[in-house]
């Protein structure tokens, strides 16, 4: 039996941008694009589950974060450079 096809969802940072507190994320099956620097330094929780990303973008800065859970995700590293 064959997996149905799933749709290809991707969000860009401009669906955050107004919300500059943002402290919990979940989002399931969706590639983000863009620039997200600035968008969560609020952020406490993150969820990405089967997430399409290898890795995070070296400009995510999760200083405040406190949960990252990424479960069935295809991160092989969090970051591609070094990160201090």
């Amino acid at each position: 039996m064959t997996q149905p096809m799933l749709k290809k969802i991707q969000w860009s940072n401009k669906a955050f941008a107004g919300m500059p507190k943002l402290r919990l994320l979940r989002v399931d099956h969706v590639h983000l694009c863009g620039n997200f620097e600035h968008l969560f330094e609020e952020l406490r929780w993150l969820c990405l589950h089967n997430c399409p990303l290898e890795y995070l973008p070296s400009y995510f800065h999760p200083e405040k974060l406190v949960i990252l859970d990424m479960q069935f995700s295809k991160i092989k590293t969090l970051w591609k450079d070094d990160k201090v």
